[in-house]
């Protein structure tokens, strides 16, 4: 199983308080128990950024959808390394049993964290499932969720929440340094 990376903080602005979390590359199960857990443990709204990669089981992705609008307030449904798989056609298969309508699609994952983060209100939940700390090509550049986070809030000038993620960025590297040299 692929180690999966978790960050958590605190973005205050003013009396505005979130909590975003980061995960990278979790499977089904995964997400399903992470999602069920931050359910139990929070009395916010949750709002999720989540997608399937391309090339990957497509059975599953339906069952993401279901799962992803069951346990968040309000599901983004984006892209998530599409490979060569059309980003549309992933995003209709995981919401082709849908018959909730807590979601929207937008089809840019740079956009849809952006959305996210910019509608955040108080005392919300956001949770990135996908890239975490991997990058992807996005927008023909390459990014992982955390620094396309990291982006966003640097153009909404939250100095003190930019510097906490520099911070959780540069742990993520020095623990994807030590787990390749445990690997090796």
């Amino acid at each position: 199983m692929r180690r999966w990376f978790e960050t958590l903080f605190s973005k205050k602005a003013g009396n505005l308080k979130q909590e975003i979390q980061i995960y990278d590359n979790i499977d089904q199960n995964k997400k399903e128990e992470v999602l069920k857990t931050i359910k139990s443990f929070t009395n916010s709204k949750i709002k999720l950024i989540i997608g399937c990669g391309g090339n990957r089981d497509r059975l599953k992705r339906p069952k993401i959808g279901q799962l992803a609008c069951q346990y968040a307030d309000y599901v983004y449904f984006t892209e998530d390394n599409s490979r060569t798989e059309s980003t549309e056609k992933i995003i209709n298969e995981i919401i082709c049993d849908l018959t909730m309508s807590n979601y929207t699609i937008i089809l840019s994952r740079l956009e849809a964290i952006r959305k996210a983060l910019k509608d955040s209100k108080e005392n919300e939940t956001i949770i990135l499932m996908g890239m975490g700390i991997d990058k992807t090509k996005v927008d023909n550049e390459q990014y992982s969720d955390l620094e396309m986070v990291l982006k966003f809030l640097k153009e909404e000038n939250n100095d003190r929440i930019v510097e906490a993620l520099e911070l959780a960025k540069e742990i993520a590297r020095l623990n994807d340094e030590k787990n390749n040299l445990v690997e090796k």
